[in-house]
């Protein structure tokens, strides 16, 4: 795969995000070999990790419309998995935009 491929591939994923995410408000900057995120890192670290427990609570919602089953009950405790990843994720992250000494 080349460069330009890779490239063309990068920008319409950002493009779904965009579609799929638009409180993102992701802004780039796209020129023949380069694509800037306009955005700072900070802030969409911030607003993808408030979307992520936003569709985990949204998940977990839904479990409750169903009856209770193995397979329900399953998807519950992955739910409360995915929780607890990204709580990791986010602690273990918490000084990656610290300023530089």
């Amino acid at each position: 795969m080349n460069n330009k491929q890779k490239t063309n591939d990068f920008i319409r994923i950002v493009k779904d995000v965009e579609k799929a995410f638009p409180e993102l408000d992701i802004k780039v900057k796209i020129s023949k070999e380069k694509i800037t995120f306009l955005n700072s890192p900070t802030e969409l670290y911030h607003k993808s990790i408030s979307i992520i427990l936003d569709l985990l609570s949204r998940i977990e919602s839904s479990l409750n419309f169903f009856p209770d089953s193995p397979i329900v009950e399953e998807l519950a405790n992955n739910n409360i998995k995915l929780k607890k990843a990204l709580i990791m994720l986010i602690l273990s992250r918490k000084d990656m935009f610290s300023k530089t000494e």
